[in-house]
């Protein structure tokens, strides 16, 4: 069973990485409050950072999974909390919610 994996992971498009989960994305999105807090803003900039481009992935889908717009939100509140520590946030844009279509 496990070459049946690998062989699917070796035939994946190259440079093409798995997607990351919701949960995934929801860990790096509420790691951000935690750097901040840690004195270490880049790092919460770049956790934010991955947790977007997660967004993004999922946005991109077919239909989007149950959960954007929580995910959406959290990074949007994750992007404030930043700026209010005075990280510039201009390179970091949140996919909207408003994107989904019901």
């Amino acid at each position: 069973m496990l070459m049946g994996w690998a062989v699917f992971i070796a035939l994946a498009a190259p440079g093409e990485a798995l997607a990351d989960t919701p949960k995934e994305i929801r860990a790096r999105i509420d790691a951000v409050s935690k750097l901040i807090a840690a004195g270490k803003p880049e790092e919460a900039a770049a956790s934010l950072a991955a947790g977007i481009e997660g967004l993004r992935a999922m946005q991109a889908q077919p239909q989007i999974p149950p959960g954007f717009k929580l995910l959406a939100d959290r990074a949007t509140a994750a992007r404030k909390a930043l700026e209010k520590a005075g990280v510039d946030v201009t390179r970091l844009e949140v996919p909207g919610p408003a994107a989904v279509v019901s």
